[in-house]
């Protein structure tokens, strides 16, 4: 991944401040767009040289309905009528809307500032990383002030370089950030939809290093591209029974509606399956791959199916992401049955698991490796409800259900049920292609 691709520098405004009759005290500034408003207050109270009180600024942040600011109480009640104005002025929206041209001026007032201030938003443009992210860059000439040896109490004259050092001090500097889906994405080793991005996104962070070194050490990562042999075997009962249903198409069965158990019955027994449901898996899965469909009272042969029986393996990855896609659940429950198919996937391509029924166990190991846990907006964890509900034996169970259907219907003659090499490949290749 290029991370240069998704870094963003912070869209920023400028906010022009005027006070009706001194123009002494304009200022222009420029800040974050979502900046919080105390800084444009605390900007503007340190250009006109004025102590901010610490109180009456975390007032402001958190909405304190009191401040205390050194020895007595002010009741926020005697300066919320600006608040309530600038409520009314931004229509509800964010302190630096989306649309600031669109903003009318109004005047407001801030804590130890004797005047109202007239304020105007303007979008900013050519921000860039390393510039304050809090500056001055603009304000009115006050030819009378002089440098005073009374610095202690007395104005000074601005000096607008010395000022932004300061908000540089306080705000330090633009600094451009990755956007957040970027970091949620898999590094160009991993294809973003394949069933290995589902698989490491909700692991816990050194269970994903784990995860990773595994891959790279079993090659799971490399580009596969499954042979001539390989396809043949695993698609040999589902190309018996297209050349079952023959060009011409076979009759509906009068019961089910799709191929007669006859015509079923007959392609299994000539690839050696034995087994009770093999006839009901293998027309199933034909029907879930779209290999075949039904047209006017006739089960028929599709394109798919047709490609499939001309070049096998240029149509069989189609078929894999039958297996690999799965059918939609409800909303809540998709995430989950992706990861499950993936945790399965990776047991059979790794040889972690030999058989089917093993498959179970390891998938409940995988979900323990899950995070429990979601950061918000300020970093801070907390467990969702998903992850307190624990695993969800019951839509494991469909999952594998569906997994092992779809990849008992590629058994290889003769060998239904068992994970043979060439099952080991189609479950890598699935777990790739996702």
């Amino acid at each position: 991944m290029n991370y240069r691709e998704h870094l963003v520098v912070p869209s920023a405004v400028r906010i022009e401040v005027s006070v009706a009759g001194h123009p002494e005290w304009d200022r222009t500034i420029e800040l974050p767009k979502h900046s919080p408003e105390t800084w444009l207050w605390e900007a503007y109270l340190l250009s006109v040289g004025i102590e901010a009180c610490d109180e009456e600024v975390a007032a402001l942040r958190y909405r304190h309905p009191h401040v205390y600011c050194g020895e007595s109480w002010v009741v926020r009640d005697e300066w919320s009528a600006p608040f309530a104005a600038r409520a009314v002025r931004y229509a509800g929206d964010d302190f630096f809307g989306d649309d600031p041209a669109a903003l009318a001026e109004a005047a407001v007032r801030v804590p130890s500032f004797p005047f109202e201030l007239d304020i105007t938003v303007e979008r900013a443009s050519g921000r860039q990383a390393g510039d304050a992210s809090v500056s001055i860059v603009g304000a009115g000439v006050d030819s009378s002030l002089r440098p005073s040896r009374d610095w202690q109490t007395s104005a000074q004259p601005l000096d607008l370089d010395q000022a932004n050092r300061e908000l540089v001090r306080r705000f330090g500097i633009v600094v451009p950030f990755v956007r957040s889906e970027s970091l949620r994405t898999i590094p160009d080793d991993t294809s973003a939809g394949s069933l290995i991005a589902d698989l490491l996104a909700p692991l816990t962070p050194v269970r994903r290093l784990a995860l990773r070194a595994h891959l790279n050490a079993t090659d799971l990562l490399d580009a596969n591209r499954l042979g001539i042999d390989t396809v043949r075997q695993a698609t040999h009962a589902l190309r018996a029974l297209i050349d079952a249903v023959g060009p011409d198409g076979a009759d509906q069965d009068a019961t089910s509606g799709w191929l007669p158990t006859s015509v079923v019955d007959t392609v299994v027994a000539s690839v050696e399956w034995d087994a009770d449901d093999a006839a009901d898996l293998l027309s199933s899965f034909a029907r879930r791959a779209g290999l075949i469909r039904r047209l006017k009272g006739h089960v028929v042969v599709t394109a798919l199916g047709k490609q499939l029986m001309a070049d096998p393996v240029k149509a069989f990855p189609r078929v894999v992401s039958a297996i690999a896609g799965g059918t939609r659940g409800y909303w809540g429950s998709f995430d989950t049955s992706r990861f499950s198919r993936a945790a399965a996937l990776l047991a059979l391509a790794d040889g972690s698991a030999t058989s089917y029924d093993q498959l179970a166990g390891y998938l409940e190991k995988a979900h323990a490796a899950r995070d429990a846990r979601r950061y918000d907006e300020f970093g801070d964890w907390y467990d969702t409800v998903r992850s307190r509900a624990g695993f969800d034996r019951g839509e494991a169970d469909g999952v594998l259900r569906e997994l092992t259907d779809g990849l008992l219907a590629l058994s290889a003659p003769g060998a239904f049920g068992l994970v043979t090499p060439h099952i080991r490949a189609v479950a890598r290749l699935a777990l790739q292609r996702g």
